[in-house]
């Protein structure tokens, strides 16, 4: 894994798994979310963090991240095209991983029904 890669690890939403867009800090344990992540949890689910349960009771509780924002637009110019592509990748990935666990299972079960056959 190169440095990039272990960057990009440290700049992900653990809500959305993307980039942060508009990080926010929890005033209280300092967990961080994109805004728009962190604003639709607390109306749909709990005013609460979604990382250690900590009650945000007012929005007054989330600050703006502006370290983190100028970090990220340093490293990445164009977030959303950013995420898009790192989106299909693991898309791309998932995908890879499924035919070759499908493959697997196909000669897993060939190799056994070949062993039924000649006992």
């Amino acid at each position: 894994m190169d440095l990039f890669d272990k960057l990009k690890e440290g700049l992900l939403c653990p809500v959305c798994a993307d980039i942060y867009k508009n990080p926010l800090n929890v005033r209280q344990c300092l967990h961080k979310f994109c805004l728009n992540c962190i604003e639709d949890y607390n109306r749909i689910y709990k005013k609460e963090c979604p990382g250690c349960r900590a009650v945000i009771g007012s929005r007054r509780q989330l600050r703006k991240d502006e370290c983190l924002q100028s970090l990220i637009s340093s490293l990445i110019t164009n977030t959303d095209k950013f995420n898009e592509l790192e989106n299909l990748r693991r898309q791309s990935h998932i995908k890879t991983d499924w035919m070759r666990r499908k493959n697997d299972i196909k000669t897993m079960l060939s190799k056994n029904l070949t062993r039924l056959i000649q006992q």
